[in-house]
Parts: C-alpha cells; structure tokens; sequence
C-alpha cells in the first residue's frame, strides 16, 4: 500500500542493518515475544531508531519488515545491484586515474 512504497527506503535501511547487525554480533533476528530480555537484531535495530529520534521503528515494527520475505528479498537485490555499481565505479575511477 500507500505507507508501505513512502517507507521503502527506510525499510530496505533496516533490512540490510538487520543483517549486519546479525552477522557482525551473531544474533538471532528475532526472539520469542513473552522473552523479557532483548537480545536479537530487530531489538538492536530497534534500540538504534529509538536513540536517532525515531520512536514509531519499534521492536514490532522492525519484526513485521524483516519477516516479510518479498520485501526482504527485493531489498536484497537493490542492494546487490548497488554493490556491484559502486565497485564498478570505483573500478572505472582507479583506471581514469592511471
């Protein structure tokens, strides 16, 4: 919907700091909801938005993103896209400067 397209790149933000999060202090990406101690990476990430000022990314909020596979999966790919046209403009740069 509507809210969903405004909130793309925020989201695509979050999908790719929850796998950061994830690889870089082996988390798990989510916990059980009744658990009293947050210890996966949508609390992390969570915990970071709150502290920038962003209270509406909540714990919940991240959890809903990451477990939506399609949007997870189109994220995955921009970022791969991305990827490989920065490196191929670093590559370009470092010949343009011989």
């Amino acid at each position: 919907g509507p809210k969903r397209e405004r909130n793309f790149e925020r989201n695509m933000f979050i999908v790719i700091l929850m796998e950061t999060v994830m690889a870089r202090f082996s988390l798990a990406p989510t916990r059980n909801d009744e658990t009293a101690m947050p210890e996966s990476a949508c609390d992390a990430v969570s915990v970071a938005f709150v502290r920038a000022g962003h209270h509406e990314v909540t714990y919940r909020a991240v959890k809903a993103i990451w477990l939506d596979k399609k949007h997870r999966n189109i994220c995955r790919k921009i970022n791969v896209v991305m990827t490989k046209a920065v490196a191929r403009k670093a590559s370009l740069n470092a010949l343009a400067a011989l």
